[in-house]
């Protein structure tokens, strides 16, 4: 069962990711510093990256819920260690 109650949720987050993007794009015209400038670059470049996955997304449209390969393809697993 899926808990999501917007009618287009990855539509949403592509409108999401896109102010986040031109946020990131803002900013760097404010960075003087070159370490500083390398870090946002690399941000805007990750940031660019996941509006391309959510747009492969939202072009599919058989991607209807979280069990959909699509969609699981895109996430991430880390193993945490318990020291218990």
């Amino acid at each position: 069962m899926s808990i999501v109650t917007d009618k287009n949720p990855l539509k949403t987050l592509k409108a999401t990711w896109k102010k986040k993007t031109e946020l990131l794009i803002e900013c760097i015209k404010l960075v003087t510093r070159n370490v500083d400038r390398l870090k946002v670059c690399c941000l805007i470049t990750m940031e660019e990256h996941n509006r391309e996955v959510i747009e492969k997304l939202h072009a599919n449209k058989s991607v209807s819920d979280e069990k959909h390969f699509e969609w699981q393809s895109q996430l991430r697993f880390y193993r945490v260690e318990n020291d218990a």
